[in-house]
């Protein structure tokens, strides 16, 4: 599967949150970060498949991409899943790497600025 991931994006999510802000502890903040990179490689699957052409939510249609969480066309079975169960593992864990080495570009050209 050749799509782009889209790390950063919906739902208020940039990946450069702090958990010791918030009072997250580290695991509950890895687990919310595994949630999100399902959620990106679920509407990457979808985006590949092109979904969005049949797809009874009109946002998706319009956007003409996988916009929602519900993932309603899944609902009929009328999209196959792309991905295996260990494929698609894979790919969670690529997407969560990758966030992790945007965290830590971002946190390097910080420390740039400052020094």
């Amino acid at each position: 599967m050749t799509a782009r991931f889209r790390l950063e994006g919906p739902y208020g999510f940039s990946g450069a949150e702090n958990a010791r802000l918030t009072g997250e502890t580290c695991a509950e903040h890895t687990a919310r970060d595994f949630a999100y990179c399902e959620l990106v490689v679920a509407r990457a699957e979808m985006d590949f498949l092109r979904a969005y052409r049949k797809c009874p939510d009109g946002a998706c249609r319009r956007a003409r991409r996988c916009l929602g969480p519900e993932f309603s066309c899944r609902a009929d079975n009328s999209n196959p899943r792309l991905l295996g169960f260990l494929e698609q593992g894979a790919a969670i864990d690529f997407a969560y790497d990758e966030l992790q080495r945007m965290r830590l570009l971002r946190k390097q050209m910080r420390e740039r600025e400052w020094a």
